[in-house]
């Protein structure tokens, strides 16, 4: 078997909890829009900024999990051009 160490569960949880952050933040767009922000919020940080964030976070884990070899990039990047012929294809995009 070809367990992660205790460090890449450290990573993979990071990769967990960044990414229920964007499915929280993603909810309070769809329910609040994309300019609004929390009313207690002093620096008036909207939920568009707070998306952006969270998936720059996603994307810092994910380039820790690719610099460390766990994760290919190039498979990453074929998998992002087949999603997007699929979008294209269902018309989402």
């Amino acid at each position: 078997m070809n367990k992660p160490t205790e460090k890449e569960k450290e990573f993979l949880d990071l990769l967990q909890e960044e990414c229920a952050e964007v499915i929280q933040i993603a909810s309070k767009v769809k329910r609040f829009g994309w300019e609004s922000y929390h009313p207690e919020d002093e620096n008036f940080v909207t939920n568009r900024n707070h998306l952006e964030i969270e998936i720059g976070d996603i994307l810092a884990i994910v380039e820790v999990l690719t610099s460390r070899g766990l994760i290919s990039k190039s498979n990453i990047d074929e998998n992002i051009i087949i999603k997007l012929k699929r979008l294209k294809a269902l018309g989402i995009i």
